[in-house]
């Protein structure tokens, strides 16, 4: 063998550890994600910030790798070419065609690839600085072949916008495996899924309704309102003039026991706070920071048409995250209660996501929030004490109907009858 090709071969022999090098580095960096590197930057790893610095612009990344890959996959086949025509005449073409792919699929392609998998930061950090390199050296080339490749995908329809990273689905994918495998607790997990329910939960979907608010009349006496906390057992009722539309302000509880002078000569005008307004439709993480802002605990919510529609405390918005929060001045009774290991009693105002949790089934309705309206709009009619209904695998019966609404219902995954013995206790539940 004359010195060329040697020295050919010699030549081979370094494109084939390139190319091997470019296939490690590809797939190791494109294995890595930011939050990764950031735990690396956390460590303290070598290089670490220099890979963070270099995902910024993946696309050129990953660019500056396919050129020298195939740069010198190119020039080893090339190379091979040459030699085995040397070796073998005209036959070496095809030797040489299946000598190469078999040596760059297992040494070029396949065991590094593999390699770098398996150890994709080490590998990483590793090249980090030669790729780096190598990046600012074809920086006027790759810039021209990425603005191409991005011509030649909007020709053909598609996006060159980056996707982020991270996507929610993709969180609650890697929530429920960590609980799964023991790496989340599942008061953990549900704390987290409540985080996410939290930016996409709207001011209707938990606030307290007209009809359950406690409010106030303007021209109330001293005692009737001394009452009212007393029976009602609220720190905060709306104040209105004339209809409970007009709602003018805010009374606390701490505003009006301070009043020390004539109960008689007690004008609620001078000591209720001005309300705070919200609509409907606001997402309840806008809210929340909006009342933290302007230290308000209480929100009146207007409906479409300028009405107050309920009204939203700042513990109403926590507890979508944290749960009930209940404190000793809190009314004992339960909204649910359980009587047997397969019936429930709960109050209609309880919502349908929460006797989903509770019956592990999956009731959802366009027009209805809570159990009771759903059941009133199944019948088409107002409700009546004894009416009986199954929704959705779900049997139903009115213990209790008062003001056109369902009070209290039974709720069991079969058929039943409710005891006799019961009438005592739904009295207890629902007082």
């Amino acid at each position: 063998m004359d010195p060329d090709s040697i020295w050919q071969m010699l030549v081979l022999l370094l494109c084939l550890l390139f190319s091997a090098f470019f296939s490690a580095s590809e797939t190791a960096l494109m294995s890595l994600n930011k939050i990764r590197i950031r735990q690396l930057v956390d460590e303290g790893a070598p290089r670490a910030r220099l890979l963070l610095q270099m995902l910024e612009d993946p696309q050129r990344l990953l660019s500056t790798i396919l050129v020298g890959n195939n740069v010198v996959n190119i020039a080893a086949s090339a190379l091979a070419t040459s030699i085995a025509i040397q070796l073998a005449g005209s036959a070496g073409v095809g030797i040489a065609t299946g000598i190469m792919t078999l040596v760059v699929l297992v040494f070029a392609e396949i065991t590094p690839k593999s390699m770098a998998t398996a150890r994709a930061d080490q590998v990483a950090l590793l090249v980090a600085r030669p790729i780096n390199a190598l990046t600012c050296l074809l920086r006027p080339l790759v810039f021209l072949l990425s603005g191409i490749a991005r011509l030649m995908m909007r020709l053909m329809g598609g996006s060159d916008q980056e996707k982020p990273n991270v996507t929610e689905e993709a969180l609650r994918t890697m929530m429920d495996v960590s609980q799964e495998e023991g790496v989340l607790e599942q008061e953990e997990h549900r704390l987290l899924e409540n985080v996410f329910a939290f930016g996409d939960t709207q001011v209707c979907d938990i606030m307290v309704g007209r009809i359950d608010v406690v409010c106030i009349e303007v021209s109330s006496t001293y005692e009737e309102i001394r009452q009212t906390f007393q029976e009602e057992r609220v720190s905060r009722m709306p104040v209105y003039e004339d209809r409970v539309d007009n709602t003018i302000g805010v009374l606390h509880i701490k505003d009006f026991f301070l009043y020390a002078d004539d109960p008689a000569s007690f004008d609620l005008r001078q000591h209720m706070r001005k309300p705070y307004y919200t609509i409907e439709s606001k997402r309840i993480a806008d809210l929340f920071e909006e009342m933290r802002a302007r230290r308000q605990q209480l929100a009146i919510v207007i409906d479409e048409y300028g009405g107050m529609a309920g009204i939203i405390t700042m513990q109403d918005i926590v507890e979508v995250i944290f749960g009930d929060i209940s404190d000793e001045d809190d009314d004992q009774n339960e909204i649910v209660r359980q009587v047997s290991p397969d019936e429930y009693w709960v109050e209609g105002t309880l919502r349908l996501t929460e006797l989903n949790d509770l019956m592990q089934v999956n009731i959802d309705s366009e027009d209805f929030e809570t159990i009771g309206g759903l059941i009133t709009g199944e019948l088409g009619r107002l409700p009546r004490q004894g009416d009986k209904l199954a929704v959705e695998g779900i049997f139903c019966q009115v213990l209790e109907a008062d003001r056109n609404r369902i009070s209290l219902l039974s709720i069991s995954r079969k058929a039943h009858t409710v005891a006799a013995q019961g009438q005592n206790d739904m009295q207890a539940v629902s007082s």
